[in-house]
This record gives C-alpha cells, sequence and structure tokens, in this order.
C-alpha cells in the first residue's frame, strides 16, 4: 500500500493492511468499504464533498458503469451532509464533457434517477448522430 495513497496515516495504514487474515479483502470494492470503516476520518465530513464532487466520468466508461460509482459515491455520503438533490443533479451533469453537460441541464429532469435515465437518452441520440456523420 502506497503511502501518497493516505497520507493521513501512511505506516499505519500499511501496517493495518498487512496484518488482515489472508483473502479477507476479496477486491477492490472490500478494500474501499474495509479501509473507510477502520481508517475513515468521521470527523473529516468535508472528504465525502471533496470526493463526491470531483467524480468524473473515465474516458471510455460505460455509462452505466459511471451510473453505479456515483451512486455508491453518493449513497456513502453521511445524511447530516448529504447534498441536495438538486446538488446532486448538478454535480452528476458536471461529471460529464460540457456538450452532454448541457443537454442534460437543458432538460430539467425532477430527480437523479431522471437525469441518469435522461444521459442514457443523450448518449444513445450522440451515438446516432456520430454514426450518421461517417
Amino acid at each position: 500500500m502506497d503511502e501518497s495513497l493516505c497520507p493521513k496515516h501512511g505506516r499505519e495504514a500499511r501496517k493495518w493492511f498487512r496484518e488482515q487474515a489472508p483473502r479477507y479483502i476479496t477486491d477492490i470494492k472490500a478494500l474501499d468499504d474495509t479501509f473507510l470503516k477502520h481508517w475513515g476520518d468521521k470527523k473529516d465530513l468535508l472528504y465525502y464533498h471533496t470526493e463526491f464532487g470531483n467524480l468524473k466520468r473515465e474516458n471510455g466508461e460505460l455509462l452505466s458503469d459511471f451510473n453505479k460509482r456515483f451512486n455508491l459515491m453518493y449513497s456513502k455520503i453521511p445524511a447530516k451532509v448529504k447534498t441536495t438533490t438538486t446538488s446532486a443533479k448538478l454535480t452528476y451533469a458536471n461529471a460529464f464533457d460540457s456538450d452532454f453537460c448541457l443537454q442534460l441541464r437543458e432538460r430539467r429532469c425532477a430527480t437523479l434517477a431522471d437525469m441518469q435515465d435522461v444521459a442514457l437518452e443523450v448518449e444513445s441520440n450522440i451515438m446516432v448522430g456520430t454514426q450518421g456523420k461517417c
């Protein structure tokens, strides 16, 4: 475990990781969950907003995969500091390139789930438009 990945905890976190039973952590999600349960700074609530606000769709990432990743991060935000639905929708739209973001925001969706459904439509329309330009 690289100290740069967890500068607040450094060597202690590495020691903790090495002390885990073999095969206790089976995948990256399990590592994330286990690490945050043990090392997560419950008082540093800004962490959640920073991580959530920095979510971006990766190049080549399937929209369905990004939606799962976005929703997982959103669900991890403690209720006492959870962003409003409007803020979550803006964060979601801003996770895309500017053209895609604009198309999402123009639709004025009532809920985050609606916006994620619209994102599928928008992406489909863009794909059809791109294929027609060949």
